[in-house]
């Protein structure tokens, strides 16, 4: 079977509402019209995944947002409904394994890839039918790599070295969650 992208639920919509409100006070005054895809992969006769929901330069990933194409908006929205400004894709396998606050922390990364375009005066630009203008936002930093090729090299791997290079050039040093995790105990015998 191919995969699949269905409507989400209301729970997924009000997790995702919930987090724009809370945490992207922006991007909600400017009160985007969006939908949330729950995306089940392609899967074999047994029902098992064959390949990824979604992807990002080939890349399995677990959400996904996109800004919806000038063009296409007309077609997203029916008469009397507004039209549609981004969708975010959620990987439904991926999203029915996290805990609730990881639900909350993926909405979060995904909402966070979304900026109200703003002119020189700090006023929201606005398309011809007066919807906010947005754009999306590269991640910060991105990790990826193959485990063998750190195998093989170790520390003289590319993979090594971006994970140092954001340690070493990141705007935080620790994680407020890594500030407070218990340190390994080291083995005494060793």
């Amino acid at each position: 079977m191919s995969k699949r992208w269905m409507a989400a639920s209301d729970a997924v919509n009000k997790a995702f509402g919930g987090v724009l409100e809370e945490h992207h006070p922006a991007l909600a005054k400017a009160d985007p019209e969006y939908r949330v895809l729950m995306v089940h992969p392609p899967m074999d006769k047994d029902g098992m995944p064959t390949g990824p929901a979604i992807t990002t330069a080939g890349a399995r990933v677990a959400a996904k947002v996109s800004l919806i194409a000038e063009k296409m908006r007309p077609i997203t929205g029916g008469t009397g409904e507004r039209m549609v400004d981004f969708i975010i894709e959620v990987d439904a396998l991926a999203w029915d394994r996290m805990s609730a606050k990881t639900r909350q922390a993926l909405a979060d990364h995904e909402l966070e890839h979304l900026r109200v375009k703003v002119d020189g005066d700090g006023v929201t630009k606005r398309r011809d039918d007066g919807a906010a203008q947005l754009e999306i936002i590269p991640d910060d930093y991105m990790l990826n790599g193959f485990y063998v090729v750190v195998a093989r090299w170790g520390k003289d791997s590319i993979e090594a070295i971006g994970l140092a290079m954001i340690r070493e050039e990141g705007p935080q040093q620790l994680f407020e969650f890594e500030k407070t995790a218990p340190k390994a105990k080291k083995d005494k015998a060793a």
